[in-house]
């Protein structure tokens, strides 16, 4: 429904045994309805148990087709990049 908020966590392992400042955020040719928190930190070493979240939240304007937006999570040495498709309910 426009107007309302669907929120998704991912959750993200390092793949290094080493503290990694990250960056994460929409493409730029990702709808606006689409965002993320945190867009930057730092992701605990490997095999800490405890892995990077970050959340998306979509705010649908209108009804309609589904909408896609690329997600890009991004360190130093690893990027791992995610489709989100935000859809309004039939």
């Amino acid at each position: 429904m426009p107007n309302t908020v669907a929120v998704l966590d991912i959750e993200v392992e390092n793949e290094l045994s080493a503290f990694s400042p990250f960056r994460c955020e929409f493409t730029p040719d990702s709808p606006r309805e689409m965002t993320v928190a945190p867009q930057v930190g730092v992701m605990e070493k490997r095999y800490s148990g405890h892995p990077t979240e970050v959340t998306v939240r979509f705010t649908p304007s209108a009804y309609g087709i589904p909408i896609i937006g690329k997600l890009v999570f991004e360190t130093e040495d690893f990027k791992k990049v995610y489709e989100i498709v935000g859809k309004t309910a039939d």
